[in-house]
């Protein structure tokens, strides 16, 4: 039988390119303590402070490529929203939600028997865009 504080030391070994990186983007010991807290662990800031100083040196290349993957990862997040045009997003959704509710409000009528008219404010659905 592994003690407790072992095979917490043995996970937050696991975790520590995980933690490294938190701690690079500047979470604190009391942070990181109330993250792992959360996860399961039973560890005082004073212990994950320690943990973390002695296990940095011997998973310091692990660390290092954590944190090139995220830097990666936010890279590529950027790239791809990049030139996008928000304002034409929300045009595009208004739009849309205006079809849907035209489709149902003209789908009720038609079972209950009523004529319906479209609406003929700017945002109505159907009309051709740009005009």
């Amino acid at each position: 039988m592994v003690p407790v504080n072992q095979s917490q030391r043995q996970a937050f070994k696991q975790l520590m390119p995980h933690l490294y990186a938190l701690r690079e983007k500047g979470c604190s010991f009391q942070q990181l303590t109330g993250l792992l807290n959360q996860c399961g662990f039973k560890l005082q800031p004073s212990t994950v402070r320690r943990y973390y100083n002695e296990m940095l040196p011997d998973r310091m290349e692990a660390c290092k490529h954590q944190m090139k993957l995220q830097m990666e990862s936010l890279a590529a997040v950027k790239r791809e929203n990049l030139g996008i045009d928000m304002q034409a997003i929300a045009t595009k959704l208004d739009k849309a939600a205006a079809q849907r509710r035209y489709d149902v409000d003209a789908m009720l009528a038609h079972m209950l028997g009523i004529e319906y008219r479209k609406p003929a404010h700017p945002a109505a659905p159907g009309r051709a865009e740009g005009s």
